[in-house]
């Protein structure tokens, strides 16, 4: 078994990865101008993002996606409850849990 780790615009490095072959993507995408990454904040089309995850997991495989909305004069996003809704209904995905943690 071997163990591949990348890093980058997952568009660009995990293009080439072969579909059904991947056991778990781990996540954290920019949204909602919340977070930003080594400088950049390029917004993630989410349905591009389950469509790659569709294509390239194994049956049995797993998404999971760290996201939590931004909070702007004290309204919170709608952002994580919208992807989390859009993906339960498409073809293929599964909710298995929704989990939230403080520190």
């Amino acid at each position: 078994m071997t163990t591949d780790f990348r890093l980058g615009r997952w568009q660009d490095v995990l293009s080439d990865i072969s579909g059904g072959s991947v056991r778990l993507i781990l996540t954290s995408p920019p949204y909602d101008n919340a977070r930003t990454y080594e400088g950049t904040c390029e917004l993630v089309g989410f349905d591009e993002l389950a469509a790659f995850g569709q294509r390239v997991l194994c049956p049995g495989g797993m998404l999971a996606m760290v996201i939590d909305g931004a909070v702007n004069d004290g309204v919170q996003s709608t952002t994580p409850y919208e992807v989390i809704v859009s993906w339960a209904r498409r073809p293929g995905w599964r909710l298995l849990q929704v989990l939230a943690y403080g520190r």
